[in-house]
């Protein structure tokens, strides 16, 4: 591993913990909102929310595949 790899992987571990603390919101919100049976409406928002954050993470990753790809010549298309 060289020490330019070094960062990456840091960032791609903290876009990893961040995208799983979404799912664990959207997951949360949904199990919850089937256990309890409160307002649908709400409980769709919020999962919303997490969902979109989740895709921007998703969107983050696809980011640095692409930049690393460029780095080593390859396309990852």
């Amino acid at each position: 591993m060289s020490e330019r790899d070094i960062p990456v992987r840091e960032h791609i571990r903290q876009i990893a913990h961040a995208l799983n603390n979404s799912l664990v919101s959207i997951i949360g919100q949904a199990e919850l909102s089937l256990f309890t049976k409160r307002d649908w409406e709400e409980a769709m928002e919020e999962i919303l929310m997490a969902a979109k954050r989740a895709r921007r993470w998703v969107e983050q990753l696809a980011q640095v595949d692409k930049a690393l790809s460029k780095e080593v010549g390859c396309g990852s298309d």
